[in-house]
């Protein structure tokens, strides 16, 4: 027989349980490049070059600037060909490219 304390804590282990396996089927489906048109994968990869440009660089290089400015219009390439980088329940570093859903964070035109 269980005693009080005992079931609260299955009970939180299963609530827990739950929480982690819907948050894990939340999460879009990642892509790879199966999943997309040549162009668009060859944008993905550009996006990933400029991303690391943009953060690997000093703040004060303009070519830090051009890096995340470009990085910005090839995301926003990317959006309008239907993939979405992160959703919104997210933290950023469970962030990832996917098709866009309803759920999806959205690239504006820079």
């Amino acid at each position: 027989m269980f005693t009080a304390d005992a079931a609260r804590r299955i009970s939180c282990r299963s609530i827990l349980a739950a929480l982690v396996i819907g948050a894990q089927a939340a999460q879009a489906e990642p892509l790879d490049q199966s999943m997309m048109a040549p162009a668009d994968w060859a944008l993905l990869q550009d996006y990933e070059a400029y991303q690391h440009r943009c953060h690997g660089n000093s703040g004060d290089d303009p070519d830090t600037w051009i890096a995340c400015g470009a990085r910005n219009y090839i995301g926003y390439l990317l959006d309008q060909s239907g993939y979405c980088f992160g959703q919104r329940e997210q933290i950023e570093f469970e962030w990832t490219w996917h098709v866009c859903d309803k759920k999806s964070l959205r690239f504006e035109k820079p």
